[in-house]
């Protein structure tokens, strides 16, 4: 660590190592739990969230923390919720992974597969880009099963259909043969 100022001192921890981007996943907790706690998700039922850019670590432990909550305080705080903070998660939300992350299996276990998506994380210095899939297959605590609804989940976080998927295909095919 450097001072690097007269005045005010700054911290430098290294090239790599952004403290701003450590703080991503405080960020994170903050909307999960004012989403999930606020009302949000009961008023707006078909609302699709997506907690991106941030990896997957803090999830279960702020879950947990919120269903201890709403058992606690429900009828002070929270008598409009009709389902757990896990059950409007599972309904409304998503999370990105990375590959890598060695708590993924465990977040699995929480909330499911089909609530993960793929982070790339590209073009950032950490980023797991070109390997994204092969770091999430060849992650011991992902079941292949899982890998292939986590390697899916941004089709289904962003409302993608067979039918879209189909359009794109016939799109590149056409873009082929130079009759687009």
């Amino acid at each position: 660590m450097t001072a690097r100022s007269n005045s005010n001192v700054d911290f430098a921890i290294g090239r790599n190592f952004d403290p701003e981007s450590q703080l991503m996943a405080t960020e994170m907790q903050l909307a999960v739990i004012a989403l999930l706690l606020g009302g949000i998700f009961e008023a707006h039922p078909k609302l699709r969230v997506g907690f991106l850019e941030a990896q997957s670590w803090w999830l279960p432990g702020i879950l947990e923390r919120a269903e201890g909550l709403l058992k606690d305080y429900k009828n002070a705080d929270a008598a409009f919720m009709k389902l757990s903070p896990l059950q409007y998660f599972q309904r409304n939300c998503f999370c990105a992974v990375e590959g890598e992350e060695a708590s993924v299996g465990l977040l699995i276990d929480v909330v499911g597969a089909e609530n993960l998506c793929m982070s790339t994380d590209f073009p950032h210095h950490d980023s797991g880009f070109p390997n994204v899939s092969t770091n999430l297959l060849g992650n011991a605590t992902i079941p292949r099963e899982a890998a292939a609804k986590i390697l899916s989940g941004g089709a289904r976080l962003y409302g993608f259909t067979e039918e879209d998927f189909a359009k794109a295909d016939a799109a590149a095919m056409a873009a082929q043969r130079g009759t687009i």
